[in-house]
C-alpha cells in the first residue's frame, strides 16, 4: 500500500497570502497598542495640567487672601507683589518685620517663581532696612502659551482691588499637547491698601502696624 508523501511544502501563492494576513493582523494589533498608548499619555497629560493648575491656584489663594498690607503689580500685569508684616517679640522688645513676595514667570524654564525681600521697620520713623532676600523657588511648572493665545501666561488683574477687595489671576499650563487655562478671583481676608505699587514704602506704613 503506497502512502501519499507530498513534501513540496507551501506554494509561493500560499506563502504570500499567509504573509499578507500576518501583516494585516500585526498592523491591527500594533495600531491598537499605539492608540491605547496615545490615549493613556493624553489622559495622563490632561490630568497633570489640571492638577498643576489647581495646585498653583491653591497656593496663590493662600498667599493672596492672607496678605495683610496690600498687593501690587507691574505695568503689564504679569508680576504679582504681596505685602505682609509681623511683629516679633524678643527680650521685651518688638521688631516689625515686613515682607514683599514677588511672583513672576521664568520664561526659560516655564516655571512660576517666588522670591521674597524682608525688611525691618524703624519704629520711630517707619523707615525700612532690607535685611534678607530669598533664593527664587518654583511654585508651578509647565506654564506655557495655550493655543494661539497672545495674553501672558501669568496675568494679574487688580482693577477691583479698591472697590471689591478682589484680585484676579489667570494662568496657562501646557504639557506635551495638552493645554489648560483658568482664571480665578480671590477675595482678600484683610482690608488692604488700594495701592497697586510694587514699592514697600507705599504699603508698609508705620500707622498701620499692629
Amino acid at each position: 500500500m503506497e502512502k501519499n508523501t507530498d513534501n513540496r511544502g507551501m506554494s509561493l501563492i500560499e506563502l504570500l497570502v499567509s504573509m499578507t494576513i500576518l501583516v494585516v493582523v500585526g498592523s491591527a494589533i500594533f495600531g491598537f497598542f499605539l492608540f491605547s498608548t496615545k490615549q493613556y499619555h493624553k489622559g495622563s497629560s490632561e490630568s497633570a495640567v489640571q492638577n498643576e493648575a489647581q495646585m498653583v491656584m491653591g497656593r496663590l489663594k493662600n498667599m493672596i487672601v492672607n496678605s495683610s498690607d496690600g498687593l501690587g503689580t507691574n505695568a503689564t500685569g504679569d508680576v504679582l507683589y504681596l505685602f505682609s508684616h509681623e511683629i516679633q517679640d524678643s527680650g521685651g522688645s518688638s521688631t516689625i518685620v515686613c515682607r514683599r513676595t514677588t511672583i513672576t514667570l521664568d520664561n526659560s524654564s516655564h516655571q512660576l517663581m517666588s522670591v521674597y525681600d524682608e525688611y525691618v521697620m524703624n519704629p520711630m520713623d517707619g523707615s525700612l532696612t532690607l535685611t534678607a532676600t530669598s533664593t527664587p523657588s518654583a511654585i508651578a511648572d509647565y506654564l506655557d502659551v495655550v493655543g494661539e493665545c497672545t495674553t501672558p501666561v501669568f496675568q494679574v488683574d487688580l482693577s477691583k482691588l479698591e472697590t471689591e477687595q478682589t484680585a484676579s489671576v489667570t494662568i496657562s499650563i501646557k504639557l506635551r499637547e495638552q493645554a489648560y487655562s483658568t482664571t480665578n478671583q480671590f477675595v482678600l481676608r484683610n482690608k488692604v491698601s488700594t495701592s497697586i505699587s510694587d514699592s514697600p514704602e507705599e504699603h508698609f506704613l508705620l500707622e498701620n502696624m499692629k
